[in-house]
């Protein structure tokens, strides 16, 4: 990435907050859910193994638009797109947060996803764009901040709202801040990254999703079926194969869907293999803990929330250093 995109200190300083804002609001449901899943399974009369398509519905629809994000972001305006994305987060979020039954409610998570896949992938470029080489590290450590620490710090804040008002007002939070995100938006944001026309193919964005969408969904119903069975082995399968096609495709087409080539870098490719694995560690333990600390110990989701506090905290401490 070149030089950054000539914007005042002021306005790329909104810029910037503007993206975090909106980050640490669509990441904030990914684990705040977690912890509000007992008194849902409760209202709609479902099972753990329904009740969790609420996370894992979210992720998979994340999984299959995230690799298309590449195209909208070059395509389109970057102000419309980002407008575009909060406004299907608060759609999913109304849709949730007035659902009657489980259907309702995992339709809504699913638009959420969406607009998630657009805010986290557009909020990454913007503030690479409009910051210089020499900065980039230094602002990208405060994004990680509110990318990490929101995750961890949510189940802390929805513990503490589904014992004192109920599960709906995680909702209504989020659709606050969403809300005044949208307004900021409309006044501080700016069309940063330029736009070009740019080729779909459609064939690898398809084989993209069967690959994210299949092993997604496999390791989804690992703990539901045996990994022999078609719901676990078969997806599986399918998922892997289809990733193998759409490997071979985009090394050997001429404009690629995604371009590979940059994990012939090997900085680039350690880094890449650092984040998953960093992010699998925070992303499993903040589902893992609270289930463990409100079905198998009894304690309430404010303690179940607190009690993944301490890792939030350091991650605050240590992530602007970091970058």
């Amino acid at each position: 990435m070149g030089a950054a995109v000539e914007l005042s200190k002021r306005k790329r300083t909104l810029i910037f907050i503007n993206s975090n804002i909106s980050t640490i609001a669509g990441t904030l449901l990914t684990t705040a859910l977690t912890t509000a899943l007992p008194p849902i399974m409760k209202d709609f009369n479902i099972s753990v193994n329904t009740a969790q398509w609420l996370t894992s519905g979210f992720n998979l629809t994340m999984a299959i638009i995230i690799p298309l994000t590449s195209y909208l972001i070059n395509r389109f305006r970057t102000k419309k797109l980002f407008l575009t994305a909060l406004a299907l987060f608060i759609i999913g979020l109304t849709i949730a947060l007035f659902s009657v039954n489980f259907y309702m409610m995992l339709f809504g998570r699913i638009i959420q996803a969406g607009g998630s896949a657009l805010i986290s992938s557009l909020a990454q470029v913007v503030i690479l764009t409009i910051y210089p080489p020499e900065q980039r590290g230094y602002a990208m450590g405060w994004y990680g901040l509110a990318l990490g620490a929101a995750p961890i710090v949510a189940p802390t804040i929805s513990g503490l709202l589904v014992d004192s008002v109920g599960w709906r007002m995680i909702f209504v939070l989020s659709i606050s801040i969403m809300v005044v995100t949208f307004i900021y938006t409309i006044f501080v944001f700016e069309d940063v990254i330029e736009n070009h026309k740019v080729h779909l193919d459609i064939i690898s964005f398809l084989l993209s999703g069967i690959t994210f969408g299949g092993v997604t969904l496999a390791i989804g119903n690992f703990g539901s079926y045996k990994f022999l069975s078609y719901q676990v082995f078969m997806i599986l399968i399918i998922g892997v194969v289809a990733g193998i096609l759409f490997t071979y495709r985009q090394l050997h087409i001429k404009i690629p869907f995604l371009d590979l080539h940059v994990f012939q870098h090997r900085d680039f490719s350690i880094a890449v293999i650092t984040t998953i694995i960093i992010q699998l560690i925070l992303m499993g333990s903040a589902v893992i803990f609270p289930l463990l600390f409100q079905d198998v110990m009894g304690r309430t989701a404010t303690i179940s929330g607190l009690a993944v506090l301490p890792g939030s905290l350091a991650l605050s401490i240590v992530s602007p250093f970091a970058g």
